[in-house]
């Protein structure tokens, strides 16, 4: 996505930008409501692929669009119960929105950084919960890192 803010810095439009504040908006409205919110979302990241007026990538998002809905679908809601609130995120997409308006993807790229972070956090929470409902009994024998509980336990 770091391309498509780029291109979309340098080619969007002054509607799809106006487009894209709309969008934030209605997430910030739907900040308690985690359905309300991903549509939001996912309608935001299709926009900026729009607004990149690159059909490669336009269509590689929209490839990836039932994956991607389903990995934020999960991360949203787990999110809510975790914190109540989907205000990081949304002021994440704002910066987004504000820096395209000066057509400067610099700030849109920190704020992406962080959605990816928070993105790769949740695919490795995903992973540890799963690890755990395969193998429950997993102990010290399974790791040598003393951290994880491995190692000797001297």
């Amino acid at each position: 996505e770091g391309e498509l803010l780029r291109l979309a810095a340098e080619r969007g439009t002054d509607e799809q930008i106006q487009q894209l504040d709309r969008i934030v908006t209605a997430m910030a409205e739907s900040r308690l409501d985690a359905a309300r919110f991903l549509e939001a979302d996912l309608e935001f990241h299709i926009t900026l692929a729009e607004a990149a007026h690159n059909r490669v990538l336009l269509r590689a998002m929209l490839a990836i669009r039932g994956p991607l809905k389903r990995l934020i679908a999960n991360r949203t809601f787990r999110h809510v119960e975790q914190v109540g609130n989907l205000d990081e995120s949304i002021a994440d997409h704002r910066t987004i929105v504000d820096g395209l308006a000066r057509h400067d993807p610099r700030p849109g790229e920190a704020a992406l950084d962080q959605i990816t972070a928070r993105g790769v956090r949740h695919l490795r929470s995903l992973h540890e919960d799963e690890f755990r409902l395969v193998a429950p009994s997993a102990g010290p024998h399974r790791s040598s890192d003393p951290s994880r509980g491995g190692g000797n336990p001297s």
